[in-house]
């Protein structure tokens, strides 16, 4: 008999329960079923007591509370859990009222009160839904008291014994069963969070591992892969200088692909050791002068500025929070590319800074000849190189390796704009970069 009501009150508390919804909205539905279930369950025995011991009285009001009781079961049951929750800490308390009226104080409803005020602050997290209600449901027993202090009940005999003892128990009950069940399900959040925590860790582990050891396979295949490009090179100089004068036109030119070839094999190795490179660990925050960077960058690219007669312009920069040689790589590389990607008799490349309110936003502008916009972001992705001609080197990671070091800064990288006219690369920088929080 136990067993066999444990299994249906299990079962009403599970009504509307599903698996997608969370540990915590699963404990509130379980709650509110089983509210419903009590107030349900107490108000049939207050229609009993009405029908067979009080036959002046009326029954309406306890046999309504029977059937929102149960009805509102339903709401639970085709995923309506807000309306629930409504019937239970404000539809019912008001409901109160006129039944004080009816029986006074004698009916010890003021307890219920305070039941309903821990079953607010359980079901309803945001502190202004848990003010309001519980502000109305002190007006609604204030009310109450004047009520039945200023205005005579309806019923005048008194209420008996047997009703009162129905409420008190069921009062007791309920809280119990709040706070046992609020008790119970703050260990088992606690025992889940404890699993939950060690998997992570774990899983943190396996997986920094298994970065570490990416890194290190990268990093030495990269380098192995080195000496055999070197040896290409050499060998396709060597032999050009050897056959120098008497070789066939055919000959020099697949010498030129060999070297062109080779030359290009080791930029996508460089780039690959330089993403391997680039992690957060490695990062070491400053505050930087973009003007000395890019002086340094102009510096560097000078013969290649001269040779087409391009200028790299900026002005009085802002300094940022970044890691210097990982922001010299980001620059170095829109700058290259669009001095690279560029047919225009004078290449121009500006360089600006904008203060944001939580980052800088460094823009990249060339005079190029742009990129599609169907491109803009497959370009940022690794060996994704979007012009194929013979005409134009590059290996393809050049601005893979700028998202994922802007990336490693918390920032963000995109394209704003391109066409005939050139490109605008954008990144921005965090003020206060999360490591250096």
């Amino acid at each position: 008999m136990v067993n066999a009501l444990s299994y249906w009150i299990e079962k009403i508390a599970n009504i509307g329960v599903r698996e997608n919804i969370g540990f915590l909205e699963e404990f509130k539905l379980r709650l509110v079923n089983r509210a419903f279930f009590l107030v349900g369950t107490a108000c049939i025995l207050l229609t009993l007591d009405i029908i067979f011991f009080r036959p002046n009285h009326t029954p309406l009001i306890a046999i309504a509370f029977v059937i929102l009781s149960f009805g509102s079961l339903l709401f639970n049951y085709y995923d309506y859990p807000r309306i629930g929750k409504i019937v239970l800490t404000l539809v019912f308390p008001t409901l109160f009222l006129p039944i004080m009226v009816m029986y006074g104080n004698d009916l010890k409803l003021d307890y219920t009160v305070f039941v309903f005020i821990v079953v607010v602050l359980i079901l309803f997290q945001r502190r202004l839904y848990r003010i309001l209600i519980i502000s109305y449901l002190l007006l609604l027993q204030l009310a109450a008291y004047q009520l039945t202090l200023y205005f005579p009940r309806v019923f005048e005999d008194p209420v008996s014994i047997w009703s009162n003892l129905i409420i008190l128990s069921f009062n007791t009950i309920g809280l119990l069963i709040l706070v046992s069940k609020f008790l119970k399900a703050s260990s088992e959040f606690q025992d889940r969070q404890r699993e939950t925590n060690e998997h992570l860790l774990l899983r943190t582990r396996e997986l920094q591992q298994s970065n570490e050891f990416l890194e290190r396979y990268t990093y030495i295949t990269s380098h192995d892969l080195k000496t055999p490009i070197r040896t290409i090179f050499s060998f396709s100089e060597l032999l050009e200088r050897k056959l120098k004068g008497r070789q066939e036109q055919d000959v020099q030119d697949y010498l030129n692909f060999i070297k062109m070839g080779s030359l290009q094999l080791r930029g996508i190795v460089d780039g690959i050791v330089e993403n391997a490179e680039s992690t957060r660990s490695n990062l070491h925050f400053e505050t930087v002068r973009t003007d000395d960077l890019l002086g340094s960058i102009r510096e560097k690219l000078k013969f290649r500025l001269e040779e087409v007669n391009g200028e790299i312009c900026y002005q009085d920069l802002l300094p940022v929070k970044a890691d210097p040689k990982m922001l010299y790589k980001v620059l170095y590389n829109l700058i290259d590319n669009g001095l690279k990607y560029n047919r225009s008799d004078l290449p121009r490349i500006m360089v600006s800074i904008t203060d944001k309110e939580l980052a800088y936003e460094i823009s990249v502008a060339d005079n190029g000849f742009g990129i599609p916009e169907a491109y803009w972001t497959d370009i940022f992705k690794m060996f994704k190189k979007l012009n194929a001609s013979k005409s134009f080197m590059g290996s393809g990671v050049g601005l893979a390796l700028c998202k994922r070091i802007v990336d490693l800064h918390g920032g963000k990288i995109w394209l704003e704009t391109s066409g005939e006219t050139g490109s605008i690369f954008k990144f921005s920088l965090p003020k206060q970069p999360a490591s250096v929080q």
